[in-house]
């Protein structure tokens, strides 16, 4: 498998486009372009492999890490994809996989330098605004002790029900993660997800629940969110599910990457 966590972290330029790994974004001629988390990680993955023959198998493995999906979420993930780029920079090979062959320009910082990756850490670190969405002040504490092991200058804004939710989310329109809690007194929080997606789809969120059911992970991700998080979950595993989203990738626990399609 491919890994996503290692890709290096300076910009791509590929003719209209350019893709920032760190912030997550692509832009089209300087403005962004609404792309999914799958979508995007399928394009930072071919990408990471310029002109190489990516097969289908990996592929799969990479942008759903731990899960087992149909091919056809790929061919799906593909056409949307093709649709915002130029559709001649993705080579199909038939029977075989996939290549990027668009000509691709690394930038570089204002120094000529390209960033390392505890650079580019460190700029994610100085610059995370985070949402944490739950009823309980308990659980926002909790959640404030989890992250602050993770790092010490993330913004962290507390909202404890749906109406305030989205009035952080509308006052901040940089933020980098939102920890939803799926049960909040008023309003439904897959909903709630789904109005954040069509509002900012590049902002990273996890859902989290008191339940645990496969089924719940499947919807949240289905609606656009980039992990799920039971609440028994522990407080190691917390971490490292955190620290995967940090770096860009899906978080599933494991006890449901089997039951998740």
């Amino acid at each position: 498998m491919i890994s996503l966590a290692n890709s290096p972290y300076q910009p791509y330029r590929f003719g209209r486009f350019e893709l920032q790994p760190v912030e997550r974004r692509l832009l089209v001629e300087g403005q962004d372009a609404m792309l999914g988390s799958r979508a995007f990680d399928l394009l930072t993955t071919l990408l990471d492999n310029e002109g190489k023959l990516l097969t289908k198998t990996d592929l799969i493995d990479t942008v759903w890490p731990n899960l087992v999906v149909e091919e056809n979420n790929l061919h799906k993930q593909m056409s949307i994809l093709r649709k915002v780029l130029d559709p001649a920079m993705i080579t199909t090979v038939s029977g075989a996989g996939y290549r990027f062959t668009a000509s691709i320009e690394r930038v570089k910082d204002d120094d000529g330098k390209q960033m390392t990756a505890a650079t580019a850490a460190c700029l994610l670190q100085e610059s995370m605004k985070i949402l944490l969405i739950d009823d309980h002040a308990l659980i926002r504490d909790a959640l404030r002790g989890v992250i602050g092991e993770l790092t010490d200058d993330a913004l962290m804004m507390e909202a404890w029900n749906c109406a305030q939710a989205l009035l952080r989310f509308d006052e901040h329109p940089d933020l980098d993660l939102v920890l939803l809690d799926l049960s909040l007194p008023d309003g439904d929080g897959f909903e709630l997800l789904d109005v954040f997606r069509q509002r900012r789809p590049l902002t990273s969120i996890v859902v989290m629940s008191a339940n645990n059911e496969p089924e719940l992970a499947v919807k949240s991700l289905e609606l656009g969110a980039v992990g799920f998080i039971p609440k028994s979950t522990e407080r190691d595993e917390m971490l490292n599910a955190l620290r995967l989203v940090f770096a860009g990738n899906i978080y599933i626990p494991p006890m449901m990457a089997r039951s998740v399609t």
